[in-house]
């Protein structure tokens, strides 16, 4: 509608009772007023003219349907100028609802917290074996291990609370952009009739800048190395803030023809460099850029997710165990139990659907998928590292069992080497053998 305004005002006309007036001339050159019927509040239908009365039989057919013919191909070629910012954009219902089922991830991994779900006790548990192997080899081995499970497990944690922050933050800017998009319409349709060179949206664009404020990662301790290990690869878990500014988005260079009102909306709404839908590129691309600046840290400090079990796989000696049944159930239910729970996550995190959520059409803002791939990085890091931490507790596990099912085969030999020391030795021997039972009797005699 403004659009349209524009170029019959550009052309001479004013509007007047649900009309454009103005003056069109004879062949010989004589002025003729007329009205040309205006848009409906929607900008659909006009353009039929209404000559002065007894001048219609001047007019060929053509001059009496031009300005529908105008109308209609200004409001098609505005419509598809504007159509990427009303079709494509995700809603707030799928952003949200991202956003929640990454939290309720995190929730499962926050180990810290003294929530009590099923990972947090089974850790718990683990962490238990400290207090039932002592002494010798195998028990510092399994200890180094032991201890660090906590501390991986969080390290993924926040892992995950960066893409949290991620998702969080593409929501703000999207719904940032549908926020000020409204009244940067408003402001244009105000602007454009009156304006024959350049259209300015003073103090309606918000311009989008981005404030980092870093929060303390948690980091767990390595008693034996005496030194903290546990995520300070995403140390920095990124919160983001709007901080806004008021500028110009300028449209120049608009002249007085049919194209007018695209120009504009172009120039303010979408190509200009200060143009609504540039401000939405400009934080996307600032917020893949800090995305990356995390992975490079997550890279650089991969033994925070590393629980390195190589070496519980070795023989080890002069070992002291208490609650021989604690340590089996341990082995052979406690830990595979949080294998699984930890692949279960890992199974919720390859399931979210950001691509869908972040996607939209190839001129909004960042496209075609936002921060979708910086996303996925984190996302594809955190499903191995759970997938990774889950076979070494795996492996784990196989090492404690067969530790155990090694200590219960050693001490039966044990007991087999004292019965044949001392075969007379009270007890040691079940009353089922009376040749044992009653030295010198003949093998199989009968002891009523």
């Amino acid at each position: 509608m403004a659009s349209i305004d524009r170029y019959m005002r550009c052309l001479g006309y004013r509007k007047e009772n649900g009309y454009y007036i103005g003056y069109r001339y004879y062949p010989n050159g004589s002025p003729i007023e007329e009205g040309v019927t205006c848009p409906d509040g929607s900008g659909n239908g006009g353009g039929a003219v209404k000559p002065s009365v007894g001048t219609c039989n001047y007019w060929p057919p053509s001059f009496m349907r031009c300005y529908i013919d105008d109308f209609a191909y200004i409001r098609n070629t505005i419509q598809r100028a504007c159509s990427p910012l009303h079709d494509s954009l995700p809603t707030s219902v799928d952003m949200a609802q991202l956003c929640e089922q990454i939290a309720a991830i995190s929730v499962k991994l926050n180990v810290y917290s003294g929530q009590q779900g099923q990972i947090s006790s089974d850790v718990a548990t683990v962490e238990g074996l400290a207090n039932l192997i002592k002494d010798g080899q195998y028990a510092a081995i399994m200890s180094t291990v032991v201890n660090r499970i906590r501390g991986v497990i969080a390290a993924i944690g926040d892992v995950v609370k960066s893409m949290q922050s991620v998702a969080q933050s593409e929501k703000d800017v999207i719904e940032a952009f549908q926020k000020n998009l409204g009244p940067a319409m408003d402001q244009l349709a105000v602007q454009l009739p009156h304006k024959t060179d350049k259209v300015t949206l003073m103090g309606v664009l918000s311009v989008v800048n981005w404030g980092i404020d870093v929060a303390s990662a948690i980091a767990s301790r390595n008693p034996y190395l005496g030194a903290k290990a546990g995520v300070t690869a995403v140390q920095g878990i990124y919160t983001f803030y709007f901080k806004e500014r008021k500028d110009n988005a300028q449209a120049t260079g608009l002249g007085q023809g049919r194209d007018a009102g695209v120009l504009a909306v172009n120039a303010s709404l979408m190509d200009g460099e200060k143009s609504v839908n540039h401000a939405l590129r400009d934080a996307e691309i600032k917020l893949a850029e800090l995305v990356n600046s995390v992975g490079s840290r997550i890279v650089s400090q991969m033994d925070c997710f590393d629980l390195r079990p190589a070496g519980i796989l070795m023989k080890a000696t002069g070992l002291q165990v208490n609650e021989r049944e604690a340590v089996k159930s341990v082995a052979d239910r406690t830990l595979p139990s949080l294998a699984n729970e930890l692949r279960a996550v890992a199974r919720d995190v390859s399931g979210l659907n950001f691509g869908l959520v972040f996607s939209r059409h190839d001129g909004i803002g960042r496209a075609p998928n936002g921060v979708a791939p910086e996303f996925n990085k984190l996302l594809t890091f955190v499903v191995s590292a759970l997938d990774a931490l889950a076979q070494d507790l795996e492996t784990f596990s196989y090492s404690l069992h067969d530790y155990v099912s090694d200590l219960e085969r050693n001490e039966a030999e044990s007991a087999d080497r004292l019965r044949g020391a001392a075969p007379f030795y009270p007890g040691n021997l079940p009353p089922k053998r009376p040749e044992q039972k009653y030295p010198g009797l003949p093998h199989g005699a009968a002891i009523d």
